[in-house]
């Protein structure tokens, strides 16, 4: 379809991805000066189109025919090309009334104030009319029944709800407000249709009186959802109204820590930071860097007023809504135009500890000494309360207070971001063709990712992967000195190479087998103790390839529980390897290698399996300059070897596009699984004619592939280079009838989970058996799978993916514990899951 939207003049516009996310439209900004319209409208060419200031009321006489509501209001803001027969509407005031109601605002009592006497007033009031309110138009020239401000704030009393449809307030001016709501002693609602910032001064200070508020951006999504019905005349599932407020919000929303010095705000901000994937922002580092001195030498010399101001500059610098977690200061809540700053587009969170659980530092000016820290406590208790969102209790363990803190973002009002979920129930929603693009490649993101860090100099990889293991290598490459910097879909990497590795000692991989593998060799490069800590199963994973090297080179290799301390450095020299064993050795080994002093060889024992992710490996080297010759089984590598600095694009993931492809046999409707490379070097590529075997019908787009379901029938694969798809296979099987035989499935039972173990315990809840051997697995698929019930998704996000793509062909709901497991790879995957017609409700 050709969808637009039309105005002049179009600066920045969130309409294009509102309309992509709720339904994966190619929508267009289409900038017209007044004298362009008469031809675009002659040409009539385009399906739908939205319409923007100043053109609502100027398109109308260009209409054949206009919506009874819109006619009413005097304005159109949609416009729907049915059979070249143009027809208007006004959803303006739809995404208006809905929020509202969606708020359970009750406007039948008292008197609405509706500020401006435009066209987004005249949406207001229809909406305020249709819910059963008094709308009385408060203008600066009123007539015609519009009173003005001098008389609202006159009979304020009267006035319970009071919605802007003014400029007032918008960025840049955010300093601005319309009226006070301070005033109005019988307010319970303000409404503000501003968008930009999320909440407005206006919203602010109604909010800091308890009054409840509502922004602008969640009507602009309801308004557009209202327009993409109208556009496909057809009833939408209303759950991607909150799966793109979801993306939206995690895009631009900030997190803002406050509260005392030590109650733990720099530690959470940096655990946050690698949970969400958002950047984190340490305030009085950004201030130590710009005073170029300390904080402490700053109240010295220049006092505390000029410090407070530099605050409010930084806030000014951060508060547009970039998506960052940001630490503050204990004293920063002293400053109203600071705090308002950073509420603009933030998520204001109190970290709240007890007075005898902080201590005094010297490098705190105002907190040195214990009464004065008292002090402190007793001034600024009143002031946090007054700013935060929310407050959650820190006096427990770290565990306990990050989970509080994940599960807050969830459930807070305006935040619809799920990083906090842990559990959902999934089932089938509508059965309609969709589109989905699947994650970045998270093989080749990490591969990219320490090609660009060993490189000296500054490197770009386009499209790269984010998930919490993506997160985990970045990290952990830190200590090589690299630094990244992302600009929209690109990361930019700022390489110092190896030999620059920090003083530091210690390495957090998060639960990432990559990470860990891929590392090992490099930190042993130098002759420095280093520890490397995981989580979950992670050091449970095998490690016997390497610990055989070290020890053969009477190297340092000792693991103990979460922990393995390590020590080089390694020698050049020739390396056996079985190939039999995880691919993730040998990488690491050709990663590491090449910057040794001495040539090496890698010489690898039959059967090579996974063989297709050494491909991947010696494509990131090569785009690093690293040379390294493959004769059969065996790699030989020069020494002496400098990674350089280079451009990379990462291609879309063939093992996540696996989950939809499958979800399309087993929904029943076809998906367009983009973002997929025709030519793509993974093994997992093999889904394409595996879904083939499987009885899908696969074509081949410009964009990826389009997998349909034609005649579902079992069929026997081999799993030795595709690992990854055992879970959604055995799943997709399950519902197949006849037996589906998997081979070369062994190394599935040392991932994040047995995967084996854990798809055949979950299956069998489900009615279906798998029979298992060390290398053999077999579906005994059946025609009906009822659901209703509870399964364990065992902490891994493959099997949680696996399952919820299952449920899709489930008479009941199935509801999946442990299901936040998908943030370790693919964070958006329950939105995917929704656009491509599952339904998901977080728990």
């Amino acid at each position: 379809m050709k969808l637009g939207l039309i105005g002049w003049p179009l600066g920045h516009s969130w309409s294009p991805e509102i309309h992509r996310l709720l339904i994966n439209a190619d929508y267009r900004l289409m900038p017209l000066e007044k004298d362009e319209l008469d031809s675009f409208f002659e040409k009539r060419d385009f399906d739908g189109i939205n319409v923007t200031i100043p053109y609502k009321s100027e398109v109308m006489k260009y209409l054949d025919e206009i919506d009874e509501n819109a006619k009413a209001i005097g304005a159109v803001n949609t416009i729907v090309n049915r059979g070249g027969k143009l027809i208007g509407f006004n959803t303006d005031y739809i995404g208006l009334r809905d929020m509202i109601l969606n708020a359970g605002i009750d406007l039948s009592e008292g008197k609405t104030a509706i500020l401006g006497s435009g066209g987004g007033s005249k949406a207001a009031v229809a909406a305020v009319k249709s819910l059963s309110g008094n709308a009385v138009i408060v203008s600066r020239n009123p007539k015609d029944g519009m009173i003005s401000y001098e008389d609202l704030y006159a009979a304020g009393d009267e006035f319970s709800c009071i919605i802007n449809t003014t400029p007032v307030g918008l960025h840049p001016h955010t300093d601005e407000m319309p009226v006070d709501p301070a005033k109005f002693a019988n307010l319970k609602a303000a409404v503000d249709i501003i968008a930009n910032p999320l909440c407005t001064k206006f919203l602010l200070e109604a909010k800091h009186r308890e009054i409840k508020a509502l922004g602008g951006f969640e009507m602009l999504v309801r308004q557009a959802f209202a327009a993409d019905e109208i556009f496909l005349n057809q009833k939408l599932d209303v759950s991607m109204i909150e799966v793109c407020m979801q993306e939206l919000y995690r895009k631009r929303r900030n997190i803002v820590l406050i509260g005392m010095p030590t109650s733990g705000k720099t530690t959470f901000s940096t655990i946050l930071s690698r949970m969400t994937g958002k950047k984190s922002v340490e305030m009085d580092d950004e201030a130590v860097n710009i005073l170029g001195t300390s904080i402490a030498d700053c109240f010295m010399e220049k006092g505390e007023a000029y410090f407070r101001e530099l605050e409010t500059e930084i806030a000014a610098s951060l508060y547009e809504g970039k998506g960052l977690v940001i630490s503050c200061g204990g004293g920063v809540v002293k400053t109203p135009e600071t705090m308002r700053l950073l509420s603009h587009n933030g998520y204001v969170i109190w970290l709240q500890r007890d007075l005898s659980q902080l201590f005094t530092t010297d490098d705190r000016p105002l907190s040195k000494r214990a009464q004065d820290l008292s002090r402190l406590y007793e001034e600024r208790i009143p002031l946090y309360s007054k700013y935060a969102d929310c407050v959650i209790d820190n006096t427990g363990t770290i565990e306990d207070t990050i989970r509080d803190l994940l599960n807050t973002i969830h459930e807070s009002a305006d935040q619809t971001v799920h990083t906090g979920f842990h559990n959902v129930t999934v089932s089938s929603a509508i059965r309609k063709p969709s589109k989905v693009s699947v994650p970045s490649s998270k093989s080749t993101s990490h591969r990219a990712l320490i090609a660009a860090a060993l490189a000296e100099g500054t490197s770009v990889i386009h499209n790269l992967g984010a998930s919490e293991d993506i997160n985990a290598t970045m990290n952990a490459l830190r200590i090589f000195g690299a630094e990244f910097e992302k600009d929209g879909n690109d990361m930019i990497v700022h390489g110092k190479g190896v030999r620059n590795m920090k003083a530091e000692s210690y390495v957090d991989c998060g639960e990432s087998g990559t990470t860990l593998r891929f590392l090992i060799p490099l930190l042993a490069l130098s002759d420095r103790k280093v520890t490397l800590r995981g989580h979950g199963r992670l050091m449970q994973r095998p490690q016997d390839v390497y610990e055989k090297i070290f020890r053969s080179q009477s190297l340092l290799f000792e693991r103990e529980g979460d922990e393995l301390r390590l020590q080089g450095p390694l020698k050049s020299g020739i390396y056996e390897v079985d190939g039999n064993i995880s691919s993730q050795f040998i990488s690491g080994l050709l990663l590491a290698l090449p910057l040794l002093e001495g040539d090496s060889e890698i010489r690898i024992h039959e059967p090579f399996e996974s063989s297709s992710y050494i491909r991947l490996t010696l494509d990131a080297l090569k785009h690093a300059g690293i040379r390294i010759i493959q004769d059969g089984l065996t790699f030989r590598i020069s020494g002496s070897q400098t990674y350089s600095a280079h451009t990379y694009t990462v291609p879309g993931d063939d093992s996540q596009a696996a989950f939809f492809a499958c979800m399309a046999l087993l929904n029943g409707a076809p998906v367009h699984v983009s973002n997929m490379d025709h030519h793509s070097l993974q093994g997992d590529h093999a889904i394409v004619e595996i879904m083939k075997k499987f009885g899908a019908a696969v074509t081949e787009k410009e964009e990826g592939y389009l997998f349909e379901a034609v005649e579902m029938k079992p069929a026997e694969i081999d799993l030795s280079d595709t690992p990854d798809l055992g879970p959604v296979l055995f799943a997709l099987a399950a519902k197949i009838p006849g037996d589906s035989v998997f081979k070369g499935a062994g190394r599935l039972r040392i991932k994040e989970s047995d995967r084996i173990a854990s798809m055949q315990q979950e299956l069998e809840k489900l009615g279906v058996k798998m029979d298992a051997d060390t290398d053999t697995v077999i579906v005994h698929g059946v025609s009906e799978i009822e659901g209703g019930i509870t399964v364990d998704g065992h902490r891994d996000h493959r099997i949680v993916m696996a399952l919820s793509v299952l449920s899709c062909a489930m008479k009941k709901p199935l509801h999946i514990k442990g299901a936040d497991a998908v943030r370790k790879s693919w964070p958006d995957f329950f939105r995917d899951f929704a656009k491509a017609g599952g339904k998901v409700t977080y728990d």
